[in-house]
């Protein structure tokens, strides 16, 4: 079921270099909502739609969520 919206996602994150890719500012939003724990175990859980949620609450860049979402399909998938 998820893997139309894994391969939209790892389009964006190829037009996105890992380089402009700043994760600390994911983790710094959610903290900032007071969501940084649901967020670790929605991502152990790997509950895909928990995790756009939370990320969508904490107003993190819809890139940054492509980002995150297509790294917790395939942690290992070089982009």
């Amino acid at each position: 079921m998820k893997k139309p919206f894994v391969n939209h996602c790892r389009g964006i994150v190829r037009n996105m270099s890992e380089e402009t890719f700043e994760g600390t500012l994911v983790l710094e939003s959610l903290a900032r909502i007071g969501k940084l724990e649901d967020f670790f175990a929605a991502i152990d859980s790997d509950n895909f739609s928990a995790v756009k949620d939370l990320m969508t609450e904490a107003s993190v860049d819809p890139q940054a969520m492509a980002v995150v979402l297509a790294k917790m399909a395939d942690p290992y998938d070089e982009p």
